[in-house]
């Protein structure tokens, strides 16, 4: 009897999971972006591969003048060599991410936790998309995971810089958690650890040394009230400004809108399991207190790391919940309210600009264009016009952007021109002669 419920339980775990994946693959390639962050790593890619050079760093975080190890392009390289340069294989990359986060999740808060991570939107919007930023939900999970083992929390450190550095705030809430247990580490453990730390992170530092230590000046800056003139926030506003995100994301994850019902769910869901989640909002605390001595706007997914916490608060909740009269009864009720908000998301979700119609875009100028040289121009709202030159490139090398008299334009959004062209989502091309 305890076989058959254990292989039950694994069977409706390894169920759920591969129904996740195939949810997050479903018609990727329409859904998937091809912006600033892609088209950066695709260069970034591209200069190794192609161009066989090596770089001590990766990419430049919002903050400015800051960049990661180059770990993670490193990594992305693989998945570009074996699938011929298409930007579609950072999507794939994160799905083996994603695989790892599902079992993670499931280890640490059960089948309710699972189940959350499955069908959130929220969840789903991240691990379909392709940015260093992104594996940072499976980063914290490991790092989690093995909190309380000093070695492999420096070495999860190391690797998270690789990929984002807000993923080293793993670290003290680590840290935090081994202490509330008080466990032990022997001297040669912690010393093995450090090593291990400073292997990963030892391209930025011989970058560093070669470039003056900008980053450590720049992170230096950045802390300090004067670094972004009209910025700063004081301590205490820039605290609720970032508990505001966390609710937000704690509303996201469950698929609700910001509203004021939400908030009051929020506050019922931790009181109700207050006493079984202190290590969860320890884990959300740290980064919000980190980032609230940073003067400047905080990107919402810097928070990243956090969405575990969540999901396992969710979780837990459940699981009290089912032990219940009242709660059994309420809990099909509210996972299906969960599971409807996140299905009408996903079923409405389009992405007009995305890798799919920029491909068809590029596609239809190449056949159409019966001229020596492919020459093309873009005209785009900000933050529209990102992709174009590295798609050009990877079908045809001698294609010219920014030409004079070019004979295409792209337009984004296509309302851009008002005249005729071929459209491609919501994207226009037009001939110009």
């Amino acid at each position: 009897m305890i076989k058959n419920k254990r292989f039950l339980k694994f069977f409706l775990a390894a169920g759920f999971m591969a129904l996740g994946l195939a949810i997050r693959f479903y018609q990727i390639e329409r859904f998937a972006g091809f912006d600033f962050d892609q088209e950066a790593a695709a260069w970034w890619i591209k200069s190794f591969l192609v161009d066989h050079k090596i770089s001590l760093i990766g990419q430049q975080i919002s903050l400015g003048g800051i960049f990661t190890g180059p770990g993670y392009y490193y990594l992305l390289s693989v998945f570009y060599f074996l699938g011929g340069m298409n930007p579609l294989a950072g999507n794939v990359l994160q799905m083996f991410f994603a695989l790892g986060s599902m079992v993670l999740i499931y280890r640490l808060g059960g089948i309710w936790a699972l189940f959350i991570y499955i069908f959130s939107f929220r969840i789903i919007l991240v691990d379909r998309g392709s940015a260093p930023s992104n594996p940072l939900i499976f980063l914290a999970l490991l790092a989690w995971e093995f909190r309380q083992n000093i070695p492999v929390s420096f070495l999860l450190s190391g690797v998270s810089w690789n990929f984002h550095p807000t993923g080293m705030l793993m670290l003290p809430v680590s840290l935090a958690e081994g202490l509330g247990h008080k466990f032990k580490a022997s001297r040669s453990s912690v010393y093995l650890g450090l090593a291990g730390f400073i292997l990963l992170i030892l391209p930025s530092l011989l970058f560093e040394l070669r470039h003056g230590f900008g980053e450590v000046q720049r992170f230096g800056e950045i802390f300090t009230a004067g670094a972004q003139p009209g910025a700063a926030y004081p301590f205490i506003f820039k605290m609720l400004l970032l508990a505001r995100i966390n609710i937000q994301n704690f509303l996201a994850i469950f698929g609700l809108p910001g509203a004021w019902q939400g908030i009051i769910m929020i506050a019922a869901v931790i009181w109700l399991a207050r006493q079984h989640i202190r290590e969860y909002l320890i884990w959300i605390a740290v980064p919000l207190l980190v980032f609230s001595f940073y003067p400047g706007p905080v990107p919402e997914y810097y928070f990243l790391l956090t969405f575990p916490a969540i999901i396992l608060i969710y979780a837990t909740l459940a699981r009290r919940l089912a032990g219940s009269g009242v709660g059994r009864a309420l809990l099909p009720i509210a996972a299906a309210v969960f599971f409807y908000l996140n299905l009408r998301s996903f079923m409405v979700a389009a992405n007009p600009y995305s890798l799919l119609s920029k491909e068809r875009a590029v596609n239809y100028v190449l056949a159409n264009c019966q001229c020596p040289q492919v020459t093309y121009g873009v005209m785009a709202a900000p933050g529209l016009n990102n992709g174009f030159p590295y798609l050009f490139w990877l079908r045809d090398p001698q294609a010219q952007s920014g030409a004079v008299n070019s004979r295409y334009t792209l337009f984004l959004p296509g309302d851009l021109s008002s005249e005729s062209g071929a459209t491609f989502g919501d994207i226009k091309v037009v001939k110009n002669f």
